[in-house]
């Protein structure tokens, strides 16, 4: 007879099944695999082992390259693998859980040397981009890279992993999967990709004919391929809480191996013919729209079983309380959006057991916005500032269950976006038994959001000349605009219209040549003709082609004849002092050669040096005129 069970923490005893393949993931501290403790093991997991871990390492490796096969390193808050890593050139099984490591820290060449690898583990880090050299290793069965922040998978990383047996890409932001996994693993057994963002499965999927487990919960799914009833070998098959309102006979028709099937939290209001899934002997359905059990259930053996569980849609229970964990946000303000703009989401929230709460009181969420490079603190008690502003509301009616966050932002860059929910905590009681006491905040979603600028407003552009700016007659100027949108945020690309004219006392207009260096700045440059005061109007059209003169617009600049004549001037005088210093050179030269040849005539025989000629001078008066001169030309203006 067919046993139809509620959730239950009671043990049951099933029968006998056939054995399973295992995936070893770390879960907590007192889990490790079986190899710990072994010689060939090294386990420095949760601060086991000396520090630094590269010492270690290099330890190891000094006296036991060879025999090392296992590595555990999970919690140790490493931001990158260590390099030393590669000195281990026998490892098999490598286990980074629990750690930091993100785009820039996984660092690829550590695989170089790892081509025995068979295991890698590296759940919960904050890996962005997996490197596709891991694709060397093809030795490879089992790939943990469960809970990181994934978007996609790089071109090529599956390429040479044809012994891959297990695959987890559960609790990550894909979109997708890449078609060479399902050209290139043809021996994956069980393939994790539960809480993503996908929202199809391929066809192709059928090109996995060993697969015994097929994890696609929490994902966007609207409808299953009917290719999944090739997978005859598929024992477990879970595609909880999607948006699959329909499941075709053609679905599940070929899957006789099937045991477990998950579909609860989708809108399904009926169930195909199920007869033949003779081994099936666990189905959820709650959560769904079902409101009596299809009679073929009745025809399965195994379901029949006491031990099988049969979970259908809780009817005339009461909803618990709402479980921030269980609420289901979606929206583009969970990913990016413009400054100043109002970004949207919506929070459908869940009690504990995953049923929609409709009704009753209001739920208070609050919106928590931190900026990445600290300028703006997060606050959970305003809900508006000079720098952001948000509030939630609920849908039309009581009976809505749908809440919709709108939230702005002022300044552009990324932030940290959180949602908590605001409840009692009985655990901190009053003191008088009431078991109302502090209020607890948990949270709800964790995002980071992009936050770009908007376009150019006039209003807000700055020019980098200064008012009164004055140059010389005839010089060209050249200052820099900084399109800044209505925000005040500088924009970093072009494309915008301006123009720039000066107008002179006497009516005359110059047309300035305006550049746009495709980066928020604009070059603006111009060539006065006549002296005298001239205004300086800088504008840029909106776009509906209304030209708005900017926030520094207009200027008032001067270009100077004074200034022109003054630089003229200098420049002659320059000249002048010029040709005086070559005068000079010339003349002193020529003292020279004169001091030389007074010198020479004084070398007589010592008689005729005794008298000396009317009317000449003596060596040491000619001496002294000849230094006399030297001097007067040196100090020459």
């Amino acid at each position: 007879m067919l046993s139809i069970k509620a959730p239950s923490n009671a043990q049951s005893q099933p029968s006998p099944r056939p054995a399973r393949p295992t995936f070893a993931l770390v879960r907590s501290k007192s889990f490790l695999s079986r190899e710990t403790g072994q010689a060939s093991s090294l386990d420095l997991a949760y601060g086991k082992g000396d520090r630094p871990l590269s010492k270690q390492l290099v330890s190891t490796a000094s006296v036991a390259s060879r025999a090392i096969k296992y590595v555990y390193l999970q919690k140790n808050g490493l931001e990158e693998l260590p390099d030393e890593l590669r000195l281990l050139i026998s490892i098999v099984h490598l286990d980074v859980s629990f750690n930091r490591l993100s785009l820039e820290h996984l660092q690829a060449g550590v695989f170089e040397d790892l081509l025995q690898l068979q295991f890698f583990a590296a759940q919960d880090n904050c890996i962005v981009r997996v490197p596709n050299e891991i694709g060397a290793c093809h030795q490879l069965e089992h790939l943990n890279l469960h809970k990181n922040r994934i978007v996609d998978l790089p071109p090529g990383l599956f390429a040479g992993l044809e012994n891959l047996r297990t695959l987890d890409l559960g609790a990550n932001d894909l979109v997708s999967l890449p078609e060479e996994l399902f050209h290139h693993c043809l021996a994956l057994q069980e393939l994790r990709i539960a809480s993503n963002q996908i929202a199809e499965l391929s066809p192709l999927i059928k090109n996995l004919s060993q697969l015994t487990l097929l994890d696609a919960s929490r994902n966007r799914l609207t409808a299953l391929p009917s290719e999944i009833a090739t997978l005859q070998l598929l024992q477990s098959f879970a595609a909880s809480d999607n948006r699959i309102s329909s499941i075709p006979y053609s679905v599940l028709g070929g899957l006789t191996a099937l045991e477990d099937l998950a579909l609860d939290g989708n809108p399904i209001a009926s169930l195909p013919e199920m007869k033949s899934l003779t081994a099936l002997r666990s189905l959820n359905v709650e959560r769904t729209l079902l409101t009596v059990i299809s009679p073929a259930l009745r025809q399965l053996t195994e379901l029949s079983e006491p031990s099988a569980t049969v979970r259908l849609p809780p009817r005339g229970l009461p909803v618990g309380p709402a479980s921030p964990k269980a609420c289901v946000c979606t929206g583009d303000g969970l990913t990016s959006g413009v400054a100043g703009r109002i970004l949207s989401f919506t929070i459908a929230p869940h009690d504990v057991f995953g049923s929609p709460i409709i009704g009753g009181e209001d739920l208070r969420f609050r919106v928590h916005l931190s900026r990445w490079d600290g300028h703006l603190p997060s606050s959970s008690t305003s809900s508006s500032s000079d720098r952001f502003k948000w509030a939630v509301s609920r849908g039309l009616g009581r009976e809505s269950g749908i809440y919709t966050v709108n939230y702005s932002l002022v300044a552009s860059g990324t932030y940290d976006l959180r949602v908590t929910l605001t409840s009692s905590d009985p655990s901190q009681g009053d003191g008088k038994g009431t078991g109302a006491g502090a209020m607890k905040d948990d949270v709800v979603v964790e995002r980071t959001i992009l936050i770009v600028p908007g376009p150019a407003a006039a209003a807000q552009c700055t020019a980098s000349l200064s008012n009164g700016f004055e140059a010389p007659l005839g010089e060209k100027v050249q200052f820099l605009v900084q399109a800044r949108d209505s925000a005040g945020n500088a924009t970093n690309e072009g494309g915008d219209e301006l123009s720039a004219t000066l107008c002179g006392e006497e009516g005359q207009v110059v047309v300035a040549t305006v550049l746009d260096n495709r980066d928020g700045q604009y070059t603006i440059s111009y060539l006065l003709p006549t002296p005298g005061r001239w205004v300086l109007e800088i504008k840029m059209l909106s776009p509906s082609k209304a030209a708005h003169q900017i926030r520094s617009s207009p200027l008032t600049v001067f270009a100077s004849d004074s200034l022109a004549r003054k630089d003229d001037s200098e420049s002659e005088l320059q000249k002048v002092n010029d040709r005086l210093a070559k005068e000079l050179r010339r003349m002193t030269e020529v003292c020279r050669q004169l001091t030389e040849r007074v010198g020479e005539a004084s070398k007589g025989p010592p008689g005729l040096r005794t008298r000396s000629a009317p009317g000449t001078l003596s060596s040491g008066a000619r001496g002294e005129v000849a230094a006399d001169l030297s001097i007067f030309l040196e100090r020459g203006d």
